[in-house]
């Protein structure tokens, strides 16, 4: 690896990459969990859940903690948006839920026309 890196042109950061390993509950259970593994020269720690673009991956691959994650985030949206609905026109508000809460809860915009004012309005419920 400390190769590939150096043809890349690459500098591994040991502060914020993490190593995961992968598997069943039950073959995760009878590994020693090692504390790191040393890549270019850096020991880079094992975690139970790694970000990768975005997605909280856990060891298991259950997704319980991105599916957590963006429901929290949904919900944070969605309560900022009902504080702030009272101040903006119909059309800014659907704007505004299009590009926050909407998009991150699954309503990617890409649907048949005649669902998209339904959808939006969900948001708002």
């Amino acid at each position: 690896m400390s190769s590939w890196f150096l043809q890349n042109v690459l500098i591994l950061n040991p502060g914020k990459t993490e190593a995961v390993i992968f598997g069943t509950r039950q073959r995760l259970s009878t590994l020693i969990k090692p504390v790191g593994v040393r890549v270019a020269g850096s020991t880079v720690t094992f975690a139970d859940v790694v970000k990768l673009l975005g997605v909280s991956l856990d060891s298991t691959l259950t997704f319980n903690q991105h599916v957590t994650n963006v429901a929290r985030a949904c919900t944070y949206h969605t309560h900022a948006l009902r504080h702030t609905r009272p101040l903006l026109t119909v059309d800014a508000a659907k704007t505004t839920a299009n590009k926050t809460s909407c998009k991150r809860c699954g309503h990617t915009g890409i649907q048949p026309a005649s669902t998209v004012d339904d959808d939006y309005d969900d948001c708002f419920r």
